[in-house]
């Protein structure tokens, strides 16, 4: 039998901080999930990841709808090559911000999924 996840890590993009996940922090510790946000240096590539994460682990997509950085086609992309269980929602480039409500449903639902 599998224990409940309850621990969420979170973890920002390039060139920005872990400030922009406050509204998705707020919505998963009223949930009761322990909810960690990653600061790490942006700088350089070199450092940001070895092994990532899709290759090993299942995996959960949000597509933007309105991004206009990474158009919502090559997420689609992206998200089947990770094999990731995919959603979409309305929504700019950082989601998180602009939905986070979105966003924190899709981590409750992945939560579940593996727990």
């Amino acid at each position: 039998m599998s224990l409940p996840v309850t621990n969420v890590v979170l973890v920002h993009g390039g060139f920005v901080d872990g400030s922009g996940w406050q509204g998705v922090y707020d919505l998963l510790t009223a949930d009761g999930f322990k909810v960690s946000i990653v600061q790490h240096a942006t700088f350089s590539l070199a450092g940001t990841v070895s092994a990532p994460a899709w290759r090993t682990k299942p995996s959960w997509y949000l597509v933007a709808a309105d991004d206009r950085m990474i158009p919502p086609p090559a997420q689609r992309a992206m998200a089947e090559r990770a094999t990731a269980t995919t959603v979409e929602s309305t929504g700019s480039h950082a989601v998180y911000v602009s939905e986070p409500a979105a966003v924190a449903d899709l981590i409750k639902t992945a939560a579940q999924s593996v727990g």
